[in-house]
């Protein structure tokens, strides 16, 4: 089974005042975070979704350390990104399953993203969700999304 992993990271983080992409944890930005723990996992393929300060954003990584592609509707929220995202993953990689992640969670890392395919794996379930607070969220792994045929 071929797993993807979409990276959201197309908010504006108008609250916060800055693009929160290059908001630093540990000399680190937490959009880099997200694309070493992508990077580290056992995915086959990786997409990084863009909107907001793109340009700005983009500065702050190698490109080519993760295909990214932009969103140029990210006002509409969070669900224009992941349809972004996953017409990418469908097109030209077409995985079996995918995880989607957010660029604001920096203790997310490979071996988190390596629990979720491996419970998967183990348990067989559709969704695979992460705990945490009280409620259920993201990452999430997605198995057979979209069918193909």
């Amino acid at each position: 089974m071929k797993t993807g992993i979409i990276i959201l990271a197309a908010g504006e983080s108008t609250r916060l005042g800055y693009p929160k992409q290059i908001a630093k944890y540990k000399d680190k930005t937490l959009l880099q975070l997200a694309i070493d723990a992508a990077n580290g996992c056992e995915a086959h393929k990786r997409v990084l979704v863009l909107g907001a300060n793109r340009d700005e954003i983009k500065k702050t990584f190698p490109g080519a350390s993760i295909p990214n592609i932009p969103n140029p509707h990210y006002q509409k929220g969070m669900s224009s990104s992941l349809k972004i995202g996953l017409e990418y993953m469908l097109k030209f990689d077409e995985p079996d399953q995918v995880i989607i992640m957010l660029c604001d969670q920096p203790f997310v890392d490979a071996k988190l993203l390596n629990k979720l395919i491996a419970t998967q794996e183990k348990e067989g379930k559709g969704i695979v969700a992460c705990a945490y607070s009280k409620t259920v969220g993201v990452p999430i792994f997605l198995e057979k999304l979209i069918s193909r045929n």
